[in-house]
């Protein structure tokens, strides 16, 4: 997932490892890169916490206000000119 790991890599040093995204040398996001597959040490749990909620967010915003992919924009008609 290139957009996630771009995402990441905004705010937090990131780095891929084969098919895993490393975040912080510590926590490791496993394919298919979702909540679940975010593991880290016990004495990382901080970050990994930090990780999670970045993650959480970057799926939110994915699916869009509607919660639904994101619409395509409509043509609003322009009313005809009055006048000359």
């Amino acid at each position: 997932m290139v957009y996630l790991n771009a995402n990441l890599s905004i705010s937090l040093p990131t780095r891929w490892a084969d098919t895993t995204i490393v975040v912080n040398d510590s926590v490791l996001i496993l394919p298919p890169y979702a909540l679940e597959n975010i593991k880290a040490p016990t004495d990382k749990s901080q970050s990994e916490a930090h990780v999670r909620k970045v993650v959480d967010h970057f799926y939110r915003n994915k699916k869009g206000p509607s919660g639904g992919a994101a619409r395509a924009p409509v043509a609003t008609p322009i009313a005809p000119r009055k006048g000359g």
